[in-house]
């Protein structure tokens, strides 16, 4: 047993004595301060049952001694006195006024009292029969070896107790001054040395020396880890920069690579090998940091022009000491926001495994060319190399398992896996080659776009497009991409929410005429476009742009406020629709909705092309598009106590003349209205 045990068990047994012996003097102290009778001595005195001193008082009342004496005597064999005596009032008069007995004490109606002596006490209980006092039972009990110890003696009992106190407090600093002093002293050395002191004995002491010392690694080991997770997130961030900050150029250029026709193949080919290398690095950087951007390995919505693009830059990295060989993916403009159903992981490896056998058919130089495009309203993936091409006798074998052609370590199951995996997505696969050429086509079934999507832009005359991006080469891309329709646009560029906030302060920023193309990462700011454009309540009329977009928290983000997005590196893909709105010729203002349906239906056979609002509030809200030629008709009773006699004059002021008062009233009744052309009945007048 330990040295810290021993002594735990020794102090332990003195304290519970000390407890002991503390109880039992508080006990005698507390037992009765006035009479310094035990408790027991009280009790047997003063508990008598209700019922009896009633019986006993009720003999004493009809004077039958017999039976009084037999229910005495009932008392004195439950309550354990030495006897009982019945006295009537005048008697106990005498006694009280005696000084017979001292030390008197009412407890609950029942008198305790000792003898002069103190050697036995009484107690005297009233009877009352009927609220009068008829006498009292009087109760003795012998003292003689129930007395309680002497006052003196308590005190010395609790000084004795004290001393033993004093004694044990003193003990314990002595034995830790010789034993447990040194080996503390030794620990906290430890404690500031954070070393290991082989010189402690104490077995307790020992181990929390170790468990110290142990925590204090653990410590330093998480400090080293920490420092090292910080490093990563800063490297991360940065990375996450670079990527953004490259990206936003990176989709300028794409545009304008492929619109270049004035220049030589060899330049255009030059130009493209540099972008597709700039690209290249900024794909990998996030390819890197992110690893949840390609990780979901199951059948889903994926878009598969984002697929293509990381495998093209992987196989890139693969291969970059082959400096001859160029390998480069191009988007037809059809095939924007081309989606599959497929497993991204599964899709991923089929491209990687048909690039791999491009290269090698390649050797040290050629060219592979991967082409994105929509055909026949499927997905269609072209691969061509420039490599030795295929005999047309082998090309039938290559889709069976464990069939390899011209690769001394093949294994046969590359392009075995890329058919079975393609015809379980709905699709097909071929391969077409001669010398000097192989071409490998997928097709696969085109999805629907994702409701966070975008498939088109569309735009109006006297629209204003406000641009927010910090990146001045996504403003030129917009300029460039909307420059035919910039007599008929206002283009609004901003660099910053503060800007923004700035441009439309004196706007009705939820105006179906303006269209908003924020980007999601805004330099300088916490805040984000998605944040901003949530904060304005304009998720209607703006569209997110964004190299962010497959992250699921954002796609989530837009698809509960309804708000469209385009990944940015498909922003100069983007078909944009220009869209003249029909001119208004005829309009109608009436809140019953019989008279609505007739007027339509009539207009549909007619031909005429009308517009038709149910109240004032909705034709107010497109009263800046209505031609100042059109013609409207417009109830009397429009509800809402709405006058359309009178409402038409503001419609008058707004510059449109031909107005009619349509109405089932006696047309006499609106005489005198200058603003008014007519009055005419309910039926449209081309009826």
């Amino acid at each position: 047993m330990s040295l810290t045990k021993k002594i735990f068990k020794i102090f332990f047994s003195l304290f519970i004595a000390q407890l002991i012996a503390v109880g039992i003097w508080s006990y005698s102290l507390l037992s009765d301060n006035e009479h310094g009778l035990p408790p027991s001595i009280i009790s047997s005195l003063t508990k008598i049952d209700k019922s009896i001193l009633e019986g006993v008082a009720l003999q004493s009342k009809i004077k039958n001694s017999l039976a009084r004496d037999l229910i005495a005597y009932k008392i004195l064999e439950l309550n354990g006195v030495d006897s009982v005596r019945y006295i009537d009032s005048s008697f106990y008069n005498q006694i009280i006024s005696s000084g017979q007995y001292v030390n008197c004490k009412n407890y609950n109606q029942v008198i305790v009292c000792t003898n002069n002596n103190s050697n036995f006490a009484v107690s005297f209980a009233s009877l009352e029969v009927g609220g009068e006092v008829v006498g009292h039972l009087m109760l003795e009990k012998s003292l003689l070896g129930a007395k309680v110890l002497d006052q003196k003696i308590l005190i010395y009992i609790g000084i004795t107790i004290f001393i033993v106190f004093l004694i044990n407090i003193l003990s314990l600093f002595m034995l830790w001054w010789k034993f447990l002093r040194p080996e503390t002293s030794k620990l906290i050395k430890v404690f500031e040395s954070k070393t290991i002191d082989p010189t402690i004995t104490i077995d307790e002491y020992s181990k929390i020396q170790n468990e110290f010392i142990e925590a204090i690694d653990k410590i330093q080991q998480s400090e080293s880890e920490r420092l090292k997770l910080e490093s990563q997130i800063s490297k991360i961030n940065l990375a996450n920069q670079v990527a953004h900050d490259i990206r936003s150029p990176l989709a300028a250029l794409d545009m304008v690579v492929s619109e270049l026709t004035s220049l030589t193949e060899e330049r255009r080919i030059m130009i493209r090998s540099s972008v597709n290398r700039i690209k290249d690095i900024a794909n990998s950087l996030i390819a890197k940091q992110d690893k949840n951007q390609t990780s979901n390995n199951e059948v889903g919505i994926h878009l598969t022009s984002t697929l293509i693009e990381e495998i093209v830059t992987e196989t890139r990295n693969q291969y970059r000491n082959k400096t001859e060989i160029m390998i480069d993916f191009k988007i037809e403009h059809d095939s924007y926001g081309l989606f599959g159903v497929f497993d991204a992981g599964q899709f991923k490896r089929v491209i990687s495994n048909i690039l791999n056998n491009s290269v090698e058919a390649c050797g040290q130089n050629g060219e592979i060319q991967i082409l994105l495009s929509l055909d026949n309203g499927q997905i269609k993936i072209s691969i061509t190399d420039t490599g030795k091409g295929i005999p047309i006798d082998i090309i039938p074998k290559l889709m069976e398992k464990g069939y390899s052609y011209s690769k001394p370590n093949g294994s046969g199951l590359g392009l075995y896996h890329a058919k079975n995996m393609i015809e379980l997505w709905g699709g097909s696969i071929s391969l077409v080659s001669t010398v000097g050429k192989t071409e490998v086509t997928i097709a696969l079934p085109k999805a629907k776009q994702p409701s966070w999507f975008i498939g088109a832009i569309n735009l109006q005359p006297e629209m204003k497009v406000i641009i927010l991006d910090d990146d001045s080469s996504i403003h030129h891309i917009w300029d460039e991409r909307l420059t035919k329709f910039k007599d008929q646009l206002e283009i609004i560029h901003c660099y910053s929410a503060q800007e923004v906030y700035a441009k439309t302060k004196h706007l009705n920023i939820h105006e179906a005429s303006i269209l908003y193309l924020f980007d999601y990462e805004i330099a300088g700011t916490n805040e984000t476009g998605l944040d901003l454009i949530e904060k304005m309540n304009i998720c209607n009329n703006s569209i997110l742009i964004t190299s962010r977009y497959f992250e699921p928290m954002i796609q989530q983000r837009c698809m509960r406020i309804s708000l469209k997005l385009i990944p940015k590196n498909l922003a100069g893909f983007t078909e944009i629709k220009f869209e003249i709105p029909r001119k208004i010729n005829t309009i109608l203002i009436d809140d019953d909705a019989i008279t609505r349906r007739m007027w339509k239906s009539l207009a549909e056979r007619k031909g005429v092309p009308l517009k038709i609002f149910k109240n004032v509030d909705e034709f107010e809200k497109e009263i800046n598009h209505i031609d100042k030629d059109s013609t409207v008709y417009i109830d009397s009773n429009l509800g809402n106590d709405v006058k359309g006699e009178i409402y038409s004059k503001k419609i008058f002021d707004l510059g449109i003349q031909n107005i009619y008062l349509t109405t089932g009233h006696d047309p006499s009744d609106f005489e005198n209205i200058s603003w008014l052309k007519g009055v005419i009945g309910k039926s449209p007048p081309w009826s």
